[in-house]
């Protein structure tokens, strides 16, 4: 739809105006599937379908689609989004968001929300997640080094702990132990913490708890 005044017309119908993809934003595409998600019943309307005259109808196949991409490509964009933040941003966010990113698309592997087709896709995602990071799940390496800042960051301590097998829980206690040991106690007056965020973290803090 190139037409300027098509355009103001469409925008007039949605109340807003319709985003589009841009290559230098990675979350470009997703906020522009959710909000022809969030603005469907306007968007497929009589009068907007005769401003655009689409060739090819929406038809509720589509919609079901595009919920099923927001479904899994949701908690992946709040993650992303997470990670790069710029305020209150620390290393110790990054191993409780990615274990949060792997338990939300394991339940939905689990459930019934995906049809077989989104569940292969979001299959190869997650293996690929495990691969990609691999030295965080596993706490090798540079896991280590996340695992002790999850641990010393007061919005987590050990709530996140219980999302690992026993072999890595086992690892980051093991981590803990040599740190006090090592380690002189340095006390420091804490930063104050902002009320951020937040939906995404899941975590059952009796879980946390019983680990420490």
């Amino acid at each position: 739809m190139r037409s300027p005044k098509k355009k103001e017309e469409v925008r007039k119908e949605l109340n807003c105006s319709l985003k589009r993809p841009v290559p230098t934003r990675w979350n470009s595409l997703f906020d522009s599937w959710k909000q022809l998600f969030d603005k469907w019943k306007l968007i497929t309307s009589t009068e907007v379908q005769n401003i655009v005259s689409m060739l090819n109808e929406f038809d509720y196949s589509d919609y079901d689609h595009i919920r099923e991409y927001l479904l899994w490509n949701e908690p992946l964009a709040k993650c992303i989004d997470k990670l790069q933040g710029e305020d209150n941003m620390y290393y110790g966010y990054v191993l409780p968001t990615l274990l949060n990113l792997r338990l939300k698309w394991k339940n939905l592997l689990q459930g019934n929300k995906l049809t077989i087709t989104s569940k292969m896709v979001l299959r190869e995602m997650m293996a690929h997640l495990e691969t990609r990071f691999a030295d965080f799940f596993e706490i090798e390496n540079a896991g280590k080094e996340a695992a002790l800042a999850a641990l010393m960051h007061p919005k987590f301590k050990a709530s996140w702990m219980y999302l690992l097998e026993e072999t890595e829980q086992s690892k980051v206690l093991s981590l803990l132990r040599s740190l006090i040991r090592d380690e002189e106690e340095i006390v420091e007056e804490p930063e104050p913490m902002s009320q951020d965020d937040d939906d995404f973290f899941e975590f059952d803090p009796m879980e946390g708890q019983r680990l420490i």
